[in-house]
């Protein structure tokens, strides 16, 4: 299926433009149509087929339902015929809740709401009030993402739908929740009470429960709002398929900024490559296949004594980093000194690869913060395989609605200290989440970057990641939830620190007044 949408001419008053040039049609300052354009493709056939013909598979279409709006009058229509006529609330309500029944699935086992989110007030109240009353669940809680392709594109006529279920198969396929552009919190507050969507402020992974009992098998699941000018409504459910290979992800590849590796056997050959670089700048180049090329080149150069790394986002700005080494690079040689910038770029006169070995150290495992490894999974997509030989749940045992939280609204920054005190005040949270990061972490160094550690220790609990990222250790499900379970961290080290007070004497009456055990003070003096 292909689809592709260029506004007509509208009168003004037809297109009310939004304040932001990218915006969430549901943001509370978003108030009418933004113009957009596009193209969009889709290939759909049977699961069997596309297992059988080895194709690479973004979602499946797990359910639809669908209502017929009315017959348009070709003969009366006018300009704004070309803009979508508002659904019927019951039509939002029944397809939602008739898709969701025909997939046997819940709402809360729908991790993504791909939304229509026109931007038109009338519109949207009646999508947001039948979404919301289709997906709300006994128990309120915030288990789906909301999010919009039109936020993006502007509204793209008969297109829309397409470039809605595309975006939903994508973030699928790549594991991502969406983040909302120019959200700053929803309009028609009066709709949303007890609802179960949040919007992040940044895109997010998208953390799967398929091995646990809720996720009916199904894995990462996603829903769709369809709009028709007619004034028809269309919801389906998605899901990710199973067996699949791991998406590729050209992220930092593409990210547009760029390592430029050289190698030399001294510093007049630095001097050389160095001159020679910014000369290859000097005209039109591709600064990803030049970083490429590179990093060939010093991959095929490994006995060379000495490496150089100049980083920068254009050729201006990497030129003015060379100009700096140049400078640099003959003081570092002479005072045996290391040079690096600001930006990144980076030289040392004494290597330590050649001469002795790698150690990994793992420091105490309360190392955790909200937004701790926000972008690896979707730097490094392996994780995502590598973890499932960990843990059939992700996302429960890292705690990532603590390091990751979840809100309606833009979270201000009283809001995120006081999340940061409440991950502080979970020593078993902190313990498992620093815990897991650390085996995350080690899994790029040593199968991504290839770095070969002679020795690893750890010191305060850090021993703990040391084992389990070193893969001493595995499985660990059942060490997480004997470790919840535990009083250790809990009462006994943790909370009101019975061991310590049974040991000194003292009584949990101030525990129960909110009084700390002991204080801790910086005292500086000159």
């Amino acid at each position: 299926f292909t689809a592709g949408a260029g506004l007509p001419d509208l009168p003004p008053a037809t297109l009310l433009s939004s304040d932001d040039e990218a915006v969430f049609g549901f943001n509370k300052n978003c108030h009418g149509w933004r113009v957009g354009e596009g193209a969009g493709a889709v290939a759909l056939m049977s699961y069997d087929r596309a297992v059988k013909e080895s194709r690479r598979v973004y979602a499946l279409i797990r359910a639809a339902a669908a209502s017929d709006g009315i017959a348009l009058d070709k003969e009366n229509q006018n300009d704004s015929s070309w803009l979508p006529s508002a659904p019927l609330l019951d039509d939002v309500r029944s397809c939602c809740r008739a898709a969701l029944e025909e997939a046997r699935i819940t709402p809360e086992q729908v991790g993504y709401l791909e939304a229509f989110a026109s931007g038109n007030d009338a519109l949207d109240g009646i999508e947001i009030a039948g979404s919301v009353q289709a997906y709300r669940s006994p128990v309120q809680d915030l288990s789906t993402v909301l999010g919009g392709v039109q936020g993006n594109t502007g509204y793209l006529g008969a297109s829309s739908g397409l470039a809605s279920l595309i975006r939903a198969a994508v973030c699928i396929y790549q594991r991502i929740l969406p983040a909302a552009p120019g959200w700053s919190g929803p309009k028609l507050p009066a709709l949303w009470r007890c609802s179960p969507f949040y919007v992040p402020q940044e895109s997010r992974t998208w953390f799967s429960t398929s091995n646990s009992p809720e996720s009916a098998g199904y894995g990462r699941t996603a829903g769709v709002n369809i709009l028709g000018r007619n004034g028809s409504f269309a919801h389906l459910i998605l899901s990710e398929p199973d067996g699949q290979p791991e998406p590729t992800n050209q992220a930092l590849v593409n990210s547009g900024f760029y390592l430029i590796p050289l190698s030399a056997s001294g510093p007049d050959e630095l001097v050389q490559q160095l001159d020679r670089l910014k000369q290859a700048l000097s005209g039109p180049v591709d600064l990803k296949d030049l970083s490429a090329r590179k990093y060939a080149e010093i991959q095929a150069n490994e006995c060379q004594p000495y490496a150089l790394a100049v980083v920068g986002h254009d050729p201006d700005e990497i030129c003015r980093e060379i100009d700096y080494a140049l400078n640099a690079v003959p003081s570092a040689f002479e005072k045996g000194t290391d040079w690096q910038t600001p930006l990144g770029s980076y030289f040392t006169p004494r290597p330590a690869g050649q001469i002795g070995g790698v150690a990994l150290v793992y420091p105490g495992a309360f190392n955790s913060y909200p937004g701790v490894g926000k972008d690896l999974f979707y730097l490094f997509p392996d994780l995502h395989r590598h973890s499932a030989n960990i843990t059939t749940d992700l996302g429960r045992v890292i705690h990532e609605r603590m390091l990751y939280p979840r809100s309606l609204t833009g979270l201000s920054k009283d809001e995120m200290t006081a999340l940061e005190a409440k991950l502080l005040a979970d020593p078993i949270a902190m313990l498992i989440s620093g815990t897991t990061m650390a085996i995350l972490y080690t899994h790029i160094l040593l199968e991504i970057f290839k770095v070969q550690p002679a020795a690893a220790f750890g010191y305060s609990l850090g021993e703990n990641s040391m084992m389990y990222a070193t893969g001493v250790w595995g499985q660990g499900d059942g060490a997480s939830d004997r470790l919840a379970e535990s009083d250790t961290f809990r009462s006994r080290l943790a909370g009101p620190q019975q061991a310590i007070r049974e040991y000194w004497g003292i009584s949990e009456e101030n525990h129960a007044n909110g009084q700390p055990l002991w204080s801790n003070y910086l005292v500086m003096s000159t």
